[in-house]
Parts: structure tokens; sequence; C-alpha cells
């Protein structure tokens, strides 16, 4: 009888794809368990299953896994969705299933209890940290510390809505602003409170690791990334590239696999994000999920022939799968932009991009008829994300940012 593997919702910008392709490949029997089924596209419904359920709401979920599990048991529960990864946690425990706890979870997805749990472990891998809920808090820290200091919410991605602050006019508006952001992405309602932080030197960088449960936890590789926006006081993740060798690459997962044990995020595909100088440093956030866009999906198999996907499925099924890269080549990954603020209306020559050197790899990430801002406010401002390889990550690079410039992309004013 097949394996059943079921995903509490998943990304549909590279690696819920890949994931659904790789488990049925493979003989598994493929289920989503999802609060809005409708935006999952005819490919991927055409071979895996939708149960619907508001996955936003524990109790349902729970309800609603032990009901599919009573149709056809589950062997493996997991997620490549960001705000999800809790909720995958709490429903693998449910059925006692290979996971990482609900606990570490929610305290490695939500900021402030990620910087309580290394301020208790690895307090040297914290920068100054304080939730704020007021204008007043917040005025009085930032004077205590000076400026600049960084600005986020507890529980978004993409870098929405962090800020770089350098002055008390700024910080008043932020927090003025903070009361009005809404929804996120999973249709889920901001924190109310502010995550300030020290504003962290150096060269940033990301980890990606693997472990299996019980396991010896493993380094994939260290991503280097390209930022822009840093001179407005947003960080833009406008490409990477994958993987970096170099000195600093085994301090960097020595200090985020010590973290990792101590935090309990004892399993899965992780990806945390740390910066450098002078051999000290900080991590930045704790993402116990898969690299996001088709950075973990498809620009690491580019550099290494192996994909972490396998690691995400094998892993939740508790099969001993290793990870073994087949080549030690390099890969990246780039956006591009809308050149002026408008209605995005397509990009006129996507078959033409598909054919350049390296190009392995495109996505449109965008929205027709949405509006985008030049420049860029925050990674969900990338109108297309696409991945190159090559002999070496800096070849790759320069590859997928000539492709990425070379789209020429329909603007509606």
């Amino acid at each position: 009888m097949s394996k059943h593997i079921v995903f509490i919702e998943m990304s549909l910008t590279g690696a819920g794809e890949k994931a659904v392709e790789y488990a049925v490949n493979c003989g598994y029997e493929v289920t989503i368990v999802s609060r809005t089924p409708h935006k999952y596209d005819s490919t991927i419904l055409k071979t895996a299953k939708v149960f619907e359920c508001d996955t936003n709401d524990l109790e349902q979920l729970a309800i609603g896994i032990c009901k599919l599990n009573d149709r056809k048991k589950i062997d493996g529960i997991t997620t490549t969705a960001d705000f999800y990864v809790p909720q995958a946690a709490y429903a693998a425990e449910k059925l006692h299933l290979i996971s990482m706890s609900y606990d570490a979870a929610v305290s490695a997805r939500n900021k402030y209890l990620m910087r309580l749990r290394l301020q208790e472990h690895c307090p040297h891998l914290n920068p100054p940290f304080r939730l704020v809920n007021s204008v007043v808090e917040a005025l009085d820290t930032a004077g205590a510390w000076g400026y600049p200091i960084i600005a986020k919410p507890l529980d978004a991605n993409d870098s929405l809505n962090v800020r770089r602050i350098k002055s008390p006019v700024e910080l008043e508006q932020y927090m003025e602003e903070a009361k009005n952001w809404g929804h996120y992405g999973a249709a889920k309602d901001y924190a109310g409170s502010v995550l300030l932080e020290g504003y962290i030197e150096g060269e940033e960088y990301s980890i990606e690791t693997v472990q299996h449960k019980n396991g010896d936890i493993q380094c994939m590789g260290v991503t280097g990334k390209v930022l822009i926006g840093g001179e407005r006081g947003f960080f833009v993740e406008a490409g990477v590239l994958f993987p970096i060798r170099t000195p600093e690459a085994d301090l960097l997962y020595k200090e985020v696999a010590q973290a990792l044990g101590k935090l309990q995020i004892d399993c899965g595909v992780i990806h945390t994000e740390c910066r450098i100088k002078d051999g000290n440093v900080k991590i930045l956030e704790i993402n116990p999920r898969l690299m996001g866009d088709m950075a973990g999906s498809h620009m690491i198999e580019a550099a290494l022939g192996a994909n972490p996907i396998q690691q995400v499925v094998e892993i939740a099924l508790g099969n001993e799968v290793p990870w073994k890269p087949l080549k030690e080549e390099g890969a990246a990954m780039f956006g591009a932009i809308i050149p002026s603020t408008g209605i995005f209306a397509g990009i006129e020559n996507l078959e033409e991009i598909q054919r350049l050197p390296g190009v392995q790899a495109i996505k449109i990430v965008a929205e027709e008829g949405q509006r985008y801002v030049n420049p860029p406010e925050s990674n969900g401002d990338m109108l297309l994300r696409l991945v190159t390889g090559a002999e070496t990550p800096e070849k790759a690079l320069k590859l997928a940012m000539e492709a990425a410039a070379a789209a020429k992309i329909k603007v509606l004013s």
C-alpha cells in the first residue's frame, strides 16, 4: 500500500509544485489540506487530492486531520508554506508522526519568541531587542540604543514591513503605520506589537541545513545574498547565489547548528538567516522550512545535483534517505522588478529569456492586474524569479542578472 503524505497548505512559488511532483513520482498518495482549495492550479490537482479545512484554526485542523486519517492512514505531515509550519507540526503531533514540536515551530516562527529562546541559550547570537506596544516605548528604546534600529512585525515574511529606522520621526511614522497593517499573506491579523532590534552590521547569508529526526544535522550549503533598498531602509532580496565557499561558511554553520539544537528545531530542512562581521555571527531569523521561492527547490539542485525537496518529503515519512550531493557547481536566483510604479501587465519575451545561457527555471510570481512599486519595498514586489546554473555561483549570478535584465515588462499606468 502506498504511503500517504499530507501537506498543510503549500507554497506556490516553486517548492510546492516540486514537492507534489517528487512525492507522486515516488508512488506516494498526496493530499493538500487547505482553507482555500481554489488557489491550487489544475496541474497540482491532477495528481494531488485537496481536503478543505480551516488551517488557521487549530481546533478545526485537528478535527479535519483525524477525519482525513480515518479515510486513509496518514504516514507523514509537512508543509512548504512559511506561515503554516506551526500548523503542520501541530497536526503531526496529533497523530504522533515525525516532526519538530509545535512549541519549537511556534518559537521559531514568531520572531520575538525566537529572540527570547536565543537569549536563554545562545545570547551571543542576538542583537539588542525589545517588544514595544506604543510610540513612547519605541522612542525610549531607540533613544537608549541609538539609531539606526530595525523595526519589524513578529510574524510576517518576505521582509514585509521590515525597516531600518534612522530617526525619531521615521520611528513615529512606522509605529503609526503598524496600526493599519491589517492582514498578511495567510489572511491572519498581524500581531499587535512591534519588535525592535539593534542594527546588525556585516555581510548577510543564509545557512541551509537538513536533519532527520534524532539524526545529525548537515549543512547543505551557505547562500550569499544580493540586497537592494538599503539606502531607503528596506531589505529586498533581489538575488541569491549558492553555495558560498569561504572560511566564514564553516563558522556560520557551527553557530547555526548550535542554535537549532538549543531551540529544539530537530528535524526538517531549515533556512537560517545571519549576518557576520569580524568573526561575530548574529542570527536575523530562523525559518523552520525550506528556503523559499525557487531557491530551495530549484537553485540548490542546479548547484549540487540533489534536491532538498526529497528531504522535506522523506523526513516527514520517516524514511532514512541520506542527503547526497552529486556535483559541486554553482547556481543563482535573481528577480526582475517593475521598471516604473504601475499595474503589471505581463512579460513579452518569456520564452526568449528561458533560452538564455544558464537559465534552468523561471517563474512569474507577480499577478497581472496588480499594482507594483518601483523602487521595491519587499521581496513581494518581485515580478519574476529565475534560476541559473554555471561552474561557479559567481558565474551563475552574472547569468541570472543578465537574464532578469532582459525581461520586457509591460506596465499600465
